[in-house]
């Protein structure tokens, strides 16, 4: 399925083509009141660094260096932005130099204040996690008693100040099987539903968060609905063909450090947020400075698709939701697949085909690069284990695939 490029998607591609940093997303602060289990923040969700965190003044005049810099779009995320009782005055500051915001929040701390200076601001969307269809199963993965039904009420107050809404629901072992109420509830509430299976290492390497990962017979189950969700959109806009995402041979996958990038809440510029890739910090250098001249922001841009192993010919690429972040984080470089990412491509592919076609990464046996096996020169970094903590087998539930059952289909 051929779709045409939207005119703000062909000026973002422009952007990109021009080393504009369009998009950006700004991470006011990593301390939360929830601790959800999956999360990929530190342990201590920024407890004891709040005096690290960059001052209003700070953030204020990267504001102005991001909008001097060509910068349009925003995400504004935390931790919970909220607990920074700056938000509101940061929101206008943002608001009043142009920026197009979407504006992440738990929702369990929204007033009317909030939701007020949300509506008088150029605020794309809000969007708020919904991590179970009731409130015993939100409230365990939150591990905060009562925390669902400051959500809902978030929700409802957000929709009621005409606000629109995007519930995000992370599908894992602990909540998978809610995944159709949550879907209820949100279309109840009048907002957006938007969900995924991916579950990403910590910010520190730590592959705890793994544990929360759908093993593979609940995976396989969550992408068929995946499958047919996206029929069901193709067909309502017309469309007889499945829409297949058709990554190209060269360029790359995403926009990281070419359009996009990340600022955290102490002033390390990264490539995205998925990808803790540090390039330099704007209490030491302009952001423009660490934008042209940071070398993991070059090397970025000057990889390809054809470079990652067992990219290029792989035959399931189309279906591939490949991203370089979760590479790093999960293999220590950009340039070697996620075995996770790659079963989510082989997945979807037999749904609609009907036939097992072992992506691109996989040797002769069958077998996907992992952290143990993987070797990839001098700038390969292997996941940091600490002290104690359980050696986690990434593939346990993924067995080599039998010789015979691939097709050149």
């Amino acid at each position: 399925m051929v779709t045409r490029a939207t005119t703000f998607q062909e000026i973002e591609a422009r952007a990109q083509e021009a080393l504009t940093p369009w998009s950006g997303t700004l991470e006011l602060t990593y301390r939360c009141n929830e601790r959800c289990a999956m999360c990929y923040l530190g342990p201590d969700w920024g407890k004891g660094r709040k005096h690290e965190e960059l001052t209003t003044q700070e953030i204020k005049n990267l504001l102005q260096q991001l909008r001097e810099a060509g910068c349009f779009e925003l995400l504004i995320t935390g931790g919970e932005v909220l607990l920074r009782r700056d938000f509101v005055e940061i929101l206008d500051a943002a608001g009043d130099l142009g920026f197009l915001m979407i504006v992440k929040t738990n929702g369990t701390r929204v007033n009317e204040d909030v939701c007020q200076a949300l509506a008088r601001n150029p605020v794309k969307r809000v969007d708020l996690s919904l991590l179970g269809g009731t409130a015993e199963t939100h409230d365990a993965v939150t591990l905060i008693p009562g925390s669902f039904e400051r959500t809902v009420k978030a929700i409802a107050m957000l929709r009621a100040h005409g606000l629109p809404v995007q519930i995000n629901f992370t599908a894992m072992t602990l909540n998978f099987r809610e995944l159709a109420a949550a879907r209820k509830l949100t279309k109840e509430l009048g907002a957006e539903f938007n969900w995924s299976s991916q579950v990403e290492p910590r910010d520190d390497r730590s592959v705890i968060p793994l544990n929360f990962r759908l093993p593979a017979k609940e995976q396989i189950e969550m992408q068929k609905l995946r499958v047919a969700e996206t029929w069901e959109d193709a067909r309502a806009a017309g469309y007889d063909e499945y829409p297949e995402a058709g990554y190209q041979t060269e360029g790359w996958f995403c926009h990281a450090g070419s359009s996009s990038f990340n600022v955290t809440p102490y002033g390390e510029v990264q490539p995205c947020i998925a990808m803790r890739m540090d390039c330099g910090n704007i209490r030491e250098r302009s952001f423009m400075d660490i934008w042209n001249n940071a070398p993991p922001l070059k090397r970025l841009r000057g990889s390809t698709i054809a470079e990652v192993y067992g990219c290029n010919n792989c035959a399931v690429r189309a279906y591939c939701n490949a991203c370089p972040g979760l590479f790093y984080m999960e293999m220590g470089d950009i340039l070697i697949p996620s075995p996770h990412t790659c079963q989510m491509a082989e997945m979807p592919y037999q749904e609609v085909t009907g036939v097992y076609q072992p992506c691109g990464a996989r040797d002769e046996h069958g077998n996907l690069p992992t952290p143990e096996n993987v070797v990839w020169g001098s700038i390969h970094e292997p996941i940091v284990r600490k002290a104690g903590q359980q050696r986690i087998q990434l593939q346990a539930e993924w067995p080599p695939i039998p010789a015979g059952t691939a097709s050149d289909a």
